[in-house]
Order: C-alpha cells, then structure tokens, then sequence
C-alpha cells in the first residue's frame, strides 16, 4: 500500500482538477472536481477518509426549513463532514431576501454545526449579516449587490467581514465611502468612466479592489490610471471596455503601438478592437507602473475582408501572454480552419477561446444546416480539433450560432478533456459540453 502522504498528494492534484472557467471565479475557491473523486473514495475506508474533506469542502443548501433540518441531521450524524465543510453557499431568491425573524434564527442553528467554515455567500441583510459577525467564519461573500440600495445595509452593522464580489459604480456621491469605513471589501467594480471627472477618479479608493471592468469612449481621458493604480495593489485584472466604439481610433494604453504598428502595415480598416484587458505581473519587474501589466485578452472583431492570419500573427509579437482571445466575426466572413490554427498556435499561454457573431463561417459543413443537434455536432468536432492542435487550450465559448433566419441560436462553454492521460500529447484531447438552444420567440428551449 502506498503512503499516505502519497495518497493524499494524489488526491489532492485530482481534485484541484477543476474546469478553467470555474478556477476564475472567486466564491469556487473550495470547490473541489467531486465527481471525480467519488470512485476513488469508494476505493477503501482510508481513501474515503482522505477524500471526504474534499468531496465535501463546498455545500449549497437552500433556504427553508426542510432543507436546514435536514443538513443539520447529517451534521450531527457525521461530524466528520461538518468539520469538512470550508465553503457554504446559502442560496435564497434575491428578490425576496428580508429578515423574517425565523429564517434569521434558522441561518444562526445551521451556522453553530459549521465550526471550521472559512466563507459563505449570502444575499446580504441586516439580519444575516448579524449572525455572521456572531460566528468565527472570516469572510461573507454577496454575489451582484446593487451598492446604491437605500436599505441595503444598516449603519450599525460591521461590514468587515462582508466581501461584494461584483457592483456596478454609476455616480459617485460619497455614498460608498460610509460602506469601505466599516470594512467593506468590492472585489470587481464596473465603472462608466465617462461619468466621473478625473478629480474625483484620483481620490477615489475601492477597498479589495481586484478586478475592474472600465466602460469607456472616445471623450474619456485616463491619465489618472497610473495613480488609480498604485493605491489599489490588489488589482490583478483592468478590462476595457469600448461598447459601439472602436479602441483602434483614439489612443489607448497598453496598446497605442500595436495599433499605430497595424495602421503602418495596412491592417489599419481591418483592425477593431472592442475589449481587452491587462493582467498585472507578480511581482512586479520594476517600480513602473506600466511594467507591471501585460495585454492578457484581447475581443477582435473580424470584417470579411480581413486577413486573419496577419492580424493575429501581429497581434502575437505584441502581446504574447494572451491567455484569452475572442474573435467576433462579421455575417459571411470566412476563416480557413488552417489560417485559423496556425495563427493561434502562435499564443503558448492561449487558454480559453471565444467565438462570437456569425461563428457559422468557421465550419467547413454545416453552416447552411437547419438542424441545432447538427451544428453542435459540428461544432464540437471543430474545437476538438482545435484542442489537439493547440494543447494548452482548456475551454472555447461560443455565441449565438445561428440557424436559418435566426430561427435559433446556440451558446454556451466547451470544455477540454483528454479521454486517454497516456496517449501521445495532445491525441486524446476533445472538447465536451451542451450548447443552450434559444429559438425565436420563445428562449431557452
């Protein structure tokens, strides 16, 4: 029998085996890839006793009485999976989240069985958030929050352990100042930056801050971008966001020279980008602000007259970190498959690949087809191939494939998988997943 500090390694590497997508997303830090780890835990007692702490590190329990009674039941009949619990997600209807005196007594008996739990996401009130400063827990996670809510928060209640994972910031009255005082932490904010002076964006500091998405255009300066900067060392991530605009016409940084460079060379009316962002390097090279980022996605829009091929093989010896590329395509552009791959095969850090628009195009059969089950047939066998040619890819995304008319359209996540861990490198990789169905009129069929 193998030691136990092996098997626990071994453990430990398949359950960190998460989806990429999901490894992003902060409030899945304990969610562990359980489905794979429930055979081998039937293995032997030891291996359940080695896995349980994972299978069970990140629970979901609906608000209601039944619910909670039953979850306490098994608390009180395995201690072992209350002392595995890390992460608990209290899932309620946000819309009607109000502190009924029984529901707020029914969250404080199932927190008392939870002693080792190290976050929570709750839909945020006075009342919830009360029991939480009561208990040891070090962190409350609240998914979207309108941060403007009159009755959100309670001036007599400590925010220092609430952690907003995302809030749009749309004027700036001093508000949200009462909030970061009593502790708040806003891990990703969305700003309009055109509606905020350069003034007030110099002052302005948002506690935790890690990720901000700036909606801009062609009337907004950022010349106080480096100062924002410094006074938020967290930040790890800034996208831009350019909405009906393009960045190619106006100076941006982090990306002037590549435009100016694209324009020199004649890709100038080819060339329009509607996205990108930057992530910061740790540690930091040098003390300058600027050495400190680099251009680590990138949203393309591709006329039908564009050559894809030179676009990204430039776009490559600018920015070669690139971890997430989309490409949307306009109606009836077309990509050759080979154009396509070797331009992409250039990107060593390329992890997750979106297509959006008239994705259709990129098909060599199916893109006149009527036939959604068809298409993502199709579909499929494409990213496949793509996966096995390009073997640091973990995940494509595509939107609105569309049928004939827009009578339909298909979205959603592929996955990368490799069937056969033994195989030459790159043989046994394909992409799986279900693309949603939307049809005309009626949504998500």
């Amino acid at each position: 029998m193998f030691a136990e500090e092996l098997l626990h390694a071994v453990v430990e590497c398949i359950a960190s085996d998460t989806e990429f997508i999901e490894r992003q997303l902060p409030h899945l830090s304990w969610k562990y890839a359980a489905t794979k780890l429930l055979p081998l835990s039937m293995a032997s007692r030891q291996m359940r006793r080695i896995c349980l702490p994972f299978l069970f590190a990140h629970v979901e329990i609906i608000k209601g009485q039944y619910y909670v009674e039953r979850f306490k039941d098994c608390c009180l009949a395995n201690q072992g999976f209350a002392v595995s619990i890390r992460s608990l997600k209290y899932i309620q209807d946000p819309h009607t989240c109000r502190d009924d005196p029984k529901d707020i007594e029914m969250f404080r008996q199932l927190l008392q069985y939870l002693t080792d739990l190290l976050q929570i996401k709750i839909c945020p009130s006075v009342g919830l958030l009360s029991v939480v400063n009561c208990h040891s827990v070090p962190t409350a996670i609240a998914g979207s929050v309108d941060l403007y809510s009159a009755q959100l928060f309670s001036p007599d209640i400590s925010l220092s352990k609430l952690v907003v994972e995302s809030g749009a910031v749309y004027h700036d009255d001093g508000h949200l100042d009462a909030f970061f005082a009593r502790g708040m932490q806003l891990r990703s904010a969305y700003i309009d930056a055109s509606q905020f002076s350069e003034e007030l964006f110099r002052a302005r500091n948002f506690h935790g801050l890690h990720d901000l998405t700036l909606d801009i255009n062609d009337t907004v300066s950022l010349s106080w971008l480096s100062e924002f900067i410094c006074r938020h060392p967290l930040l790890k991530k800034i996208t831009f966001d350019f909405g009906l605009y393009n960045a190619s016409n106006w100076f941006v940084p982090f990306i002037d020279s590549f435009i100016e460079k694209a324009d020199s060379e004649g890709l100038g009316d080819s060339l329009s980008i509607q996205c990108f962002a930057v992530t910061r390097i740790t540690p930091a090279p040098t003390a300058r602000s600027s050495d400190e980022w680099y251009v680590s996605g990138m949203n393309l829009w591709i006329p039908k007259s564009a050559t894809v091929g030179k676009l990204l093989h430039l776009l490559h010896s600018f920015f070669p970190k690139i971890f997430v590329l989309t490409l949307e395509l306009e109606h009836e552009s077309y990509v050759p498959y080979d154009e396509l791959v070797l331009a992409l095969c250039r990107f060593s850090s390329l992890q997750a690949v979106n297509f959006l628009g008239s994705t259709l195009q990129l098909l060599d059969a199916g893109n006149r087809s009527s036939d959604a089950e068809l298409v993502e047939a199709a579909m499929i066998q494409y990213t496949s191939r793509i996966a096995r040619q390009i073997p640091t890819i973990e995940a494509f995304y595509l939107h609105n494939l569309c049928g004939l008319e827009g009578s339909w359209t298909l979205r959603g996540w592929l996955n990368v998988q490799t069937s056969h861990p033994n195989a030459a490198e790159g043989s046994g990789r394909h992409t799986v997943g279900s693309l949603h169905l939307y049809r005309l009129g009626r949504g998500l069929a």
